[in-house]
C-alpha cells in the first residue's frame, strides 16, 4: 500500500502488511516517477493518495499535472489500483480547485475501472462544508481522529473491492 496515515490505520485493521512509500510534500509528477521503479506485482491493493500538494501551484500547473498523472497512475501497476480522492480544505478557493483536482482522478480511473476512494465526500458535509475540525491538525493535515476515521473507511472499501 502506498498512502497517507490513514492508510496505515486501515492496515492495522486487517492481516495486510503496509509498505509505506509516500514522501511528504512530494507532487503527483515525483510520486509517478517514483513509483515506476517500485515493484509492485506482489502486492494485492495501491493505494494512491496524492496531488495535495500540486493545488497551491494554480489551476492551470497543478491541474495539467494532475489530470496527466492521474491518467498514468490509474492505469498500470500490475496490481489492483485504489486512488484516493484530495480531501477537502479550509478556503473556498483551494477547495473549489480540490473538486475540480477530483473530478479529473474521477474520470481517469473511471476510464481505467479503478476503485476510487472518495475522501472529499467523507469529509464534506451535506451542506458543502468542511465536516467535524476534530479530524483535522490544520484543515489541511489529518488528526489522529480524522487517519482513524478514514482509515475505517478505507478498510471497509478495501473489503468490498476485494470480493
Amino acid at each position: 500500500m502506498h498512502g497517507e496515515s490513514f492508510a496505515r490505520k486501515a492496515a492495522e485493521r486487517c492481516a495486510f502488511e503496509f509498505v509505506e512509500k509516500a514522501v511528504p510534500g512530494e507532487r503527483i509528477a515525483q510520486t509517478y516517477e517514483r513509483a515506476l521503479s517500485i515493484d509492485f506485482s506482489g502486492g494485492d491493493t495501491l493505494v494512491i493518495s496524492s496531488g495535495t500538494n500540486d493545488i497551491p501551484h494554480g489551476p492551470w500547473g497543478g491541474m495539467l499535472e494532475i489530470a496527466n498523472y492521474a491518467e498514468k497512475l490509474a492505469s498500470g501497476f500490475g496490481c489492483n489500483v485504489m486512488f484516493c480522492t484530495i480531501p477537502p480544505c479550509l478556503t473556498l478557493h483551494e477547495d473549489n480547485l480540490i473538486r475540480a483536482a477530483n473530478s479529473l482522478i474521477k474520470d481517469a480511473c473511471a476510464r481505467h475501472g479503478k476503485t476510487v476512494f472518495d475522501t472529499h465526500s467523507l469529509l464534506t458535509r451535506t451542506d458543502g462544508g468542511i465536516g467535524n475540525p476534530a479530524d483535522y491538525r490544520d484543515f489541511v493535515h489529518m488528526s489522529d481522529r480524522g487517519n482513524s476515521y478514514l482509515g475505517d473507511m478505507l478498510y471497509l472499501e478495501m473489503m468490498r473491492s476485494s470480493r
